[in-house]
């Protein structure tokens, strides 16, 4: 499975994939709301929105769960 099979299989808007992207890099909030061009508030609406559709309750659960997909 590959990281963007887990973002259609989760059913991840747009904006959510983007973010869900950058945050597999390393990114952090601020760092992702300046390579958007969106509010940090927007990028935390995102996340939230992330973690409920893969079922977990953090962003290092979210990395742990997915690191294994990440393209090496």
């Amino acid at each position: 499975m590959s990281i963007r099979q887990i973002m259609v299989e989760k059913n991840l808007s747009a904006s959510e994939a983007l973010v869900f992207q950058l945050v597999m890099r390393g990114l952090s909030n601020a760092e992702i709301s300046t390579h958007l061009f969106i509010k940090p508030t927007t990028v935390k609406f995102h996340l939230t929105h992330i973690y409920k559709k893969l079922g977990v309750a953090s962003r290092a659960k979210m990395i742990v769960n997915n690191f294994k997909y990440m393209e090496q």
